[in-house]
């Protein structure tokens, strides 16, 4: 199962790059599919229950269409996680090698949509999960100041957003704001979200230090000076939002 899932995931991430918006619109239902095989696997059932729910209400689709956003290419959907097939960790645990491995849709400012894995990052000391949408002013704050981390230490520091806009909005403001790092989207980045809160929360950054969840913070609870030191090997105690943790 797990070879056919990264062969699929492998041709998709090269195909995806290469074809037109129509096109991707199909490969990103696609990938969803793909994804909830994964859920099937970790959960040890026989559907996982996770749900893409297509809005069909016309005046809600036409307005969104009206202000110029891209849903032919990133269709409107509701999300429905179905709780017990996520994974679902507490600061301390490490980090399992399911979700290590588990391919995701990720955006970046370039147009492109790209399948990453956590584990591609694992060479890092530090990895960032940063939980964002456009509409929250802390939450691009933060983006902003991780962005200019991980160019500082690239080779220590990896950051990926986690972005909990409809993915119609994703695009845009990537491309607008000029980031390097990518954003998982969509139904995946909800499922990424769940396995560090009981309900979806954005303005948190998760702290993956050394393959284990060291902290979950909020955007202005901690200083540069933390992460150096953190980085440098000490035992940093951060300040976490326990706020709907696990």
């Amino acid at each position: 199962m797990r070879t056919i899932l990264n062969l699929a995931s492998a041709l998709l991430d090269k195909v995806v790059n290469k074809t037109t918006g129509r096109t991707i619109s199909l490969l990103t239902v696609f990938s969803f599919s793909i994804l909830s095989l994964f859920a099937q696997e970790r959960a040890g059932t026989t559907i996982s229950g996770h749900k893409l729910i297509p809005i069909e209400l016309l005046s809600e689709v036409e307005t969104v269409r009206a202000k110029g956003f891209d849903i032919d290419r990133f269709p409107l959907f509701r999300y429905y996680l179905n709780d017990s097939a996520i994974i679902k960790l507490k600061i301390g645990d490490p980090i399992p090698d399911t979700l290590w491995s588990t391919p995701m849709f990720a955006l970046h400012r370039t147009d492109t949509i790209h399948t990453i894995r956590l584990d591609q990052y694992r060479d890092r000391d530090l990895i960032i999960l940063d939980n964002w949408a456009h509409w929250c002013a802390p939450c691009v704050a933060s983006m902003i100041k991780w962005e200019k981390l991980t160019k500082k230490y690239p080779d220590k520091i990896a950051l990926v957003g986690v972005n909990l806009d409809y993915p119609y909005a994703t695009l845009p403001f990537l491309k607008n704001r000029g980031w390097e790092s990518v954003s998982v989207y969509g139904l995946d980045a909800r499922i990424l979200n769940r396995s560090f809160f009981r309900s979806i929360m954005a303005s948190r950054l998760v702290w993956i230090y050394k393959g284990k969840l060291y902290a979950i913070t909020g955007t202005k609870s901690y200083e540069i000076a933390d992460v150096l030191r953190l980085l440098e090997g000490e035992n940093v105690q951060l300040k976490n939002a326990a706020d709907e943790t696990y």
